[in-house]
């Protein structure tokens, strides 16, 4: 599957996409793609991953959905969108 239709499918069964893919900054910032939240992950070990993900899921739960959020070097970032 194409990213896009990976986001398409994402948004019609009303998931959060997680994703170490770039491409999909581009696909939500530059082209306007709807989404139901992305979280991008460093690419790094699975271990690593997971314990990203828990970090995410203990302190930013409530900020996941519909938000696109990258999460490198230990740091967060979310990018709120507007729910109108």
């Amino acid at each position: 599957m194409s990213d896009s239709d990976i986001l398409i499918l994402a948004v019609k069964e009303n998931r959060i996409l997680v994703t170490v893919d770039k491409d999909f900054g581009d696909l939500v910032f530059t082209k306007g793609y709807a989404h139901c939240g992305v979280i991008r992950l460093e690419d790094d070990i699975p271990k690593r991953k997971v314990a990203q993900m828990n970090l995410l899921i203990q302190k930013h739960a409530a900020f996941l959905v519909n938000n696109f959020v990258v999460v490198q070097s230990g740091k967060v970032r979310i990018r709120k969108f507007d729910d109108s």
